[in-house]
């Protein structure tokens, strides 16, 4: 299934932080695979979550540098990364779009 036949994506939210042991299932995208799914869905704006907040090997391991990677590869590709502080929330109807 295609998901861009179900509309426009505004504001899709994408796991780009953690990387887990080995599993027979990618649980989450780098922070480069964010950004590119987030162009793939022709979203204008992309949050990244799961980051920062849980390492804990060998359980998680954080993704080095994973917001600075997201933000930079979003950019690459016109997207406006909306990074929002843990804990903090964001009201999706005034997200900055561009």
């Amino acid at each position: 299934m295609d998901i861009r036949r179900k509309g426009e994506t505004r504001l899709p939210i994408f796991p780009s932080g953690h990387l887990q042991p080995p599993s027979p299932f990618h649980a989450a995208m780098l922070p480069e695979e964010a950004a590119v799914a987030a162009h793939i869905l022709g979203a204008r704006i992309a949050v990244p979550m799961h980051y920062g907040t849980l390492n804990k090997p060998p359980v998680y391991v954080e993704t080095p540098r994973a917001v600075e990677r997201f933000e930079r590869r979003a950019r690459e590709l016109g997207i406006t990364p909306l990074v929002v502080p843990y804990g903090e929330w964001f009201e999706p109807s005034v997200a900055p779009v561009r």
